[in-house]
């Protein structure tokens, strides 16, 4: 049986916000409806394989690459939490921060 999936207000305004800027930056929304497609497809594979992801150092946390991105997430008995969509090319040192919140 598939997980529920439940997505943070910061996993959605970070994944809305890479889709308006890949949107703007190639002035078409083709790479965006792409790329949306992707990382829906793997967070619904998710939802019946949570532990596809690769586990953290923090409890519950995994970590599932799709394209450039990853997805963080805690798994949960009945749900999969999205906590964010990253670009895996900005600087790590922000990542960590990022883990760092979600660790209380």
């Amino acid at each position: 049986m598939a997980k529920q999936i439940v997505w943070s207000e910061s996993a959605i305004k970070q994944f809305n916000e890479i889709l308006e800027f890949w949107e703007e930056h190639n002035n078409s929304d083709a790479y965006s409806l792409k790329l949306y497609s992707r990382i829906t497809s793997a967070i619904e594979k998710m939802s019946h394989f949570p532990e596809m992801g690769k586990p953290s150092n923090l409890p519950f946390v995994r970590i599932k690459i799709s394209e450039k991105y990853l997805i963080v997430y805690e798994n949960h008995e009945l749900e999969i939490r999205i906590l964010a969509i990253w670009d895996s090319r900005q600087n790590p040192v922000k990542f960590e921060k990022l883990l760092m919140k979600h660790k209380n």
